[in-house]
């Protein structure tokens, strides 16, 4: 049984960046940008290959959330003037 899964993201701009188009032995994972965000879209030859592409992409989403949370707690330091320099996320 073939499965698609069709996401949509309301996001930072950013998250594109994370994602690759990618084709497994058994799923296809294609990423287009929209406006707000991103829409991935997976296809899987069966249930097992559709749900590791799932995991693989929340598993991307969340580190990227964790790592900009701690970047707007912290801020970042820039590599010329070892300054601290608050960023934010666009």
């Amino acid at each position: 049984m073939r499965y698609s899964c069709l996401l949509r993201f309301n996001c930072n701009p950013g998250v594109y960046s994370l994602f690759r188009p990618s084709k497994s032995g058994r799923a296809t994972l294609s990423v287009r940008k929209v406006k707000g965000g991103l829409v991935l879209d997976i296809n899987a030859e069966d249930a097992v290959a559709l749900r590791a592409q799932l995991n693989s992409a929340a598993k991307l989403l969340a580190v990227f959330e964790a790592a900009s949370e701690a970047v707007d707690k912290n801020g970042t330091t820039t590599k010329h003037t070892r300054k601290d320099k608050k960023t934010s996320r666009v």
